[in-house]
């Protein structure tokens, strides 16, 4: 037989499964959850409101008579110090004794070192006094999980402040009262805000490429179990060759799959576009890095994760005979899929967050299962050496082929099995037989 007649099977056999997998209810059904979702936060987050914290507000009318933070809250900690305020000349030392701050004054002109040092740094800040009446203070921290004691510092300032303007008035009762009532305003931001943007983003496609992968793999196993319940099987085999069925069913459900992901990806780029214009949203974050680079190389990431996890799931299906057996049969894939996401989950999703965790990130980059869970939070964070993608990308097909081979040989020997549900050791006895 020649190619073309191979290839229009394997092309029949995706294109049946891709008309039937679209059909269904479970993919309608997600479809909508995906559209709700993605609409609802396009809506919504541009309405928290965006820039930092102001506690003016909060402390209004309230006597800020004793600081709610303990001693030595910062200790070890680097604090940038930009002092403009003639009221409060005394903050540097302030800060350092009573908070055990690591102080560095900085010059009117190097704030953006400031900045840069910041981001660098897992617990800096960047403290800036302007004058006024009263002064105004602004910390800049790296990003939601820094452990910058923002609240000591405020306060420890409050009432050097408040103090200072009692000295002033001569402890005048009825001013006095006034002042105790005030506090300084303060506002927060991260300097690092579209790290954590790419680094929540990371996290959502993450999340995104399990379900998706996890899903549309399983539903190879059980097109798979299907077939062979209901004897469908045995007159497929008799027009094409059972790898290439195994190949086309694969083919079909990995489209369902990438037309989902890409509609995803499109929807929240569109819908951003209209419904956040100005690219931020709640908290000073907004829109992540997302380039089309990127955006080409984490739908490679999937198409190569569904791959590898497909071929291990037709190979579950194929061992069983009833559709009831399917569940234990995909416990060790099942297994895989979970432990490898978890596996990206934490090097990739936690250890960044607890200010390390680059070194385990490549790592997990390099492990063939756990690369396709690991590939949108390390691809938006950046930084990734082109030599560590490369052999991430090689590890990745490297593996894909040689479970495709293996999964092409069990599929063909078992395919036609029936009775009892087959175990690893019967299958290796049957593909050696053939």
């Amino acid at each position: 037989m020649n190619k073309s007649n191979q290839l229009k099977q394997i092309f029949a056999v995706a294109a049946f499964t891709f008309r039937d997998a679209v059909r269904k209810k479970s993919f309608m059904v997600t479809n909508i959850i995906y559209i709700v979702v993605i609409l609802g936060a396009c809506v919504l987050l541009p309405r928290l409101g965006g820039g930092g914290m102001d506690v003016t507000a909060l402390t209004e009318g309230v006597a800020v008579t004793e600081s709610r933070s303990s001693a030595y809250a910062g200790y070890g900690m680097d604090c940038y110090l930009l002092n403009g305020s003639a009221g409060l000349q005394e903050a540097a030392g302030l800060l350092s004794s009573q908070l055990m701050l690591s102080v560095k004054p900085v010059a009117p002109g190097g704030r953006e070192a400031a900045l840069a040092a910041v981001r660098a740094g897992s617990n800096a800040a960047l403290v800036e006094i302007t004058d006024g009446e009263p002064p105004h203070v602004t910390i800049t921290t790296k990003d939601l999980f820094s452990a910058f004691p923002v609240e000591a510092v405020w306060q420890s300032l409050t009432k050097a402040w408040q103090v200072n303007e009692f000295t002033a008035l001569g402890y005048d009762i009825e001013q006095s009262a006034s002042i105790v009532g005030a506090a300084l305003p303060l506002s927060t931001g991260m300097a690092d805000s579209q790290g954590m943007s790419n680094y929540i983003a990371g996290m959502a496609l993450m999340l995104l490429m399990f379900m998706t992968i996890y899903v549309y793999g399983y539903g190879v196993a059980m097109s798979v179990a299907t077939e062979k319940s209901t004897r469908v099987m045995e007159t497929l085999i008799v027009s094409a060759k059972p790898p290439r069925i195994l190949l086309g069913k694969c083919i079909g459900m990995g489209l369902v799959g990438l037309a989902q992901l890409v509609g995803v990806l499109l929807l929240a780029a569109g819908s951003s576009k209209v419904f956040i214009p100005g690219g931020t949203f709640g908290g000073g974050l907004g829109l992540p890095d997302l380039t089309l680079g990127k955006a080409l190389l984490l739908v490679a990431y999937f198409l190569m994760g569904y791959a590898l996890f497909s071929m291990i799931n037709s190979m579950c299906g194929a061992m069983v005979s009833k559709m009831e057996d399917l569940q234990s049969a995909m416990m060790p894939a099942a297994l895989i899929s979970v432990f490898s996401f978890y596996g990206g989950y934490v090097t990739v999703g936690i250890a960044p967050a607890a200010g390390g965790g680059t070194a385990a990130s490549y790592i997990t980059m390099l492990i063939p299962f756990t690369a396709p869970y690991a590939a949108p939070s390390a691809l938006l964070a950046g930084g990734v050496p082109p030599t560590i993608l490369a052999a991430s990308i090689g590890i990745l097909l490297a593996t894909i082929a040689l479970v495709s081979f293996v999964s092409g040989r069990v599929y063909s020997a078992s395919v036609l099995h029936y009775g009892g549900r087959l175990r690893f050791a019967d299958v290796k006895r049957m593909v050696r037989g053939k």
